[in-house]
């Protein structure tokens, strides 16, 4: 395993490098990736690798904010995670994560919501083993 994988908009790509730059072991390459990328480059070239990465990681945290919708690409995220045995971390919520009722999804239940981005990552860090 290695690290904690972070997901979200690509928009949030910055904010996440700030996070690295704290010191926080983010092994999401996805946040250098120059955008925009074709979507038959993404899904041929990039996918395989950020599922790799997410699949070998200590823990995933998902990221939301109001008015960010449609995170289908963080659901392949965390499946690799949850395969991988990571541990997910949510903070936000997303329509993506709910029914057509507006329920929770059932495979939610893995996850531990969380009540800010400070919160998810020191958690997240607890299960990251020190070098």
């Amino acid at each position: 395993m290695s690290g904690i994988y972070v997901s979200s908009k690509v928009r949030h790509a910055g904010m996440w490098q700030d996070w690295r730059d704290q010191g926080y072991p983010i092994c999401s390459t996805w946040i250098d990736t120059p955008i925009p990328i074709p979507n038959d480059v993404i899904g041929r070239v990039y996918w395989p690798i950020w599922l790799k990465e997410a699949h070998a990681a200590n823990a995933l945290v998902v990221y939301s904010e109001p008015g960010d919708e449609n995170h289908t690409g963080c659901l392949l995220e965390v499946g690799a995670a949850l395969a991988g045995g990571a541990l997910i971390f949510q903070v936000g919520e997303s329509n993506t994560f709910k029914t057509t009722m507006g329920r929770r999804c059932d495979f939610m239940a893995a996850w531990r919501s969380m009540p800010d981005l400070k919160s998810a990552m020191d958690e997240a860090m607890r299960f990251v083993p020190s070098k």
